[in-house]
């Protein structure tokens, strides 16, 4: 019998990000759109739009409290659909603000207060 290790779901989202294209530099993050194939990895969505997490950049300025694999549904109470809603969310706030964001994790919805420079 030979065994295969299933590679994590969380792992595959960084395989289909570019810096250049998918980073919000602001929050410290690599985002994605909530497409319906990323949907099939992530299981127990609130919704299908949002800007999934593929990445969170491993130094100071990295926001406390988010992780791969979460999904940005709002910013502020302003939805988030995709990853040019989330940069003009991102954009618009003043520097050192502390934005709202709305998140799902694992089928919870959590609120999580990052710094923004």
């Amino acid at each position: 019998m030979s065994v295969v290790e299933r590679q994590d779901q969380v792992d595959r989202l960084r395989e289909m990000v570019s810096p250049g294209e998918n980073l919000i530099s602001r929050l410290g993050i690599l985002g994605l759109d909530l497409t319906p194939e990323l949907a099939r990895l992530l299981p127990n969505l609130r919704s299908p739009n949002g800007v999934v997490i593929a990445g969170v950049a491993s130094d100071a300025q990295a926001p406390s409290g988010l992780v791969p694999g979460d999904v940005i549904y709002a910013v502020n109470g302003d939805a988030v659909r995709t990853l040019a809603d989330l940069r003009a969310a991102v954009d618009k706030l003043p520097a050192s603000s502390s934005p709202v964001l709305q998140v799902g994790r694992q089928g919870q919805l959590r609120f999580v207060t990052v710094s923004v420079e």
